[in-house]
């Protein structure tokens, strides 16, 4: 009973500030709308760089690409455990648990390029 007076003085200063913010933002005045040419919108051009959007599924066929990234990625014989994570993922992937699959194959590639790193 003691803490209840300080925690809703604290609750109700919260509340006042709360309020007086959301009324700033409500009254505050709109964007600029885009100019309208021919009855359209004209959008600003903005220069973002566009990079590449790789799209993955979860399929049989994207693991096996990612079984033979990790087969090719590498000359030398795999380490053990780098070579049961990409067993275990081939067999998952195998049996139908397929993003269970591609996550072991993911932590197997991304084990072998840790490795190739000098």
């Amino acid at each position: 009973m003691r803490h209840s007076l300080p925690v809703a003085i604290a609750l109700i200063a919260g509340n006042i500030s709360m309020s007086a913010v959301m009324e700033r933002t409500t009254n505050a005045t709109p964007p600029p709308t885009p100019p309208l040419a021919a009855s359209r919108r004209v959008l600003p051009h903005c220069d973002i760089p566009k990079k590449t959007v790789v799209i993955t599924s979860d399929s049989v066929k994207y693991c096996n690409a990612l079984i033979q990234t990790i087969d090719t990625h590498q000359n030398t014989a795999l380490p053990p455990i780098i070579q049961q994570m990409r067993d275990d993922g081939a067999d998952l992937c195998r049996k139908g648990m397929v993003r269970s699959g591609i996550v072991r194959l993911r932590r197997a590639l991304i084990a072998v390029k840790r490795t190739d790193t000098p």
